[in-house]
């Protein structure tokens, strides 16, 4: 495994509000883009093969897409059977969402302030959102309130390829992938027993560099540390 570039953060740096310098809200409008390219496609790919048995059954399930960005896990949650629900803090990228999606319910709204009632959904997806979260535990909180059943948490690996690119690009952009927190599996874990969570499975994926040229990335799929850790939640 890759030593961390920068030192790891103590875990009250999580709950700092002021912690991550960016805008989340709209930082992210190039998310739609970045899936239809050749990274964006093999990543979102990879992640889906992980995360879908630990789902299942999907057919006829309320599941919410955690942070749904422009639906491209709500597309293949609704493909696999599941009534889907997103949220996500960017207008834009939930009107994208909603065309993706028609039969879904997408809502703008901050994970940290879910607009869903106690218990109300049986999964839950959350797929690269914490790491983007000034209070990570009061995430995990509301996750915990508005679901009754498991959830699968995916979160970008520190200890990567992926986690190394981002420590070294970080000071010299704004854009807030970079300003970003990613996780070590311990810390994973202590943020999921802070919301009420237990840790059921935890596995890498995604073992890729992430490099935007197609063939390499056909060569190389396989290869090194993941650039994620999914969690199971109980």
């Amino acid at each position: 495994m890759l030593t961390s570039v920068l030192p790891e953060p103590k875990l009250d740096d999580y709950s700092d509000e002021g912690s991550l310098a960016m805008a989340v809200a709209t930082g992210f409008a190039d998310l739609d883009d970045y899936y239809a390219g050749s990274l964006g496609r093999r990543y979102l790919r990879r992640v889906w093969e992980a995360v879908e048995p630990l789902l299942r059954p999907l057919g006829g399930v309320e599941v919410l897409d955690v942070g749904c960005g422009a639906g491209h896990y709500s597309e293949l949650l609704a493909k696999a059977g599941a009534g889907v629900s997103g949220i996500d803090p960017d207008a834009g990228l939930v009107e994208l969402a909603r065309r993706r999606v028609p039969g879904g319910e997408f809502q703008v709204a901050g994970v940290n302030a879910l607009p869903f009632a106690d218990g109300r959904f049986e999964r839950l997806l959350c797929s690269n959102v914490l790491e983007f979260v000034r209070d990570q535990g009061g995430a995990m909180r509301e996750l915990r309130r508005v679901c009754r059943g498991e959830a699968v948490v995916c979160v970008l690996n520190r200890a990567s390829l992926w986690g190394v690119q981002q420590q070294l690009f970080g000071p010299f952009t704004s854009h807030p992938y970079y300003q970003g927190r990613f996780f070590t599996p311990e810390r994973l874990e202590q943020v999921a027993k802070l919301g009420g969570w237990r840790v059921v499975s935890l596995r890498e994926a995604v073992r890729f560099p992430p490099l935007p040229v197609e063939p390499l990335l056909g060569w190389l799929d396989g290869w090194g540390p993941g650039a994620c850790w999914i969690a199971r939640l109980r």
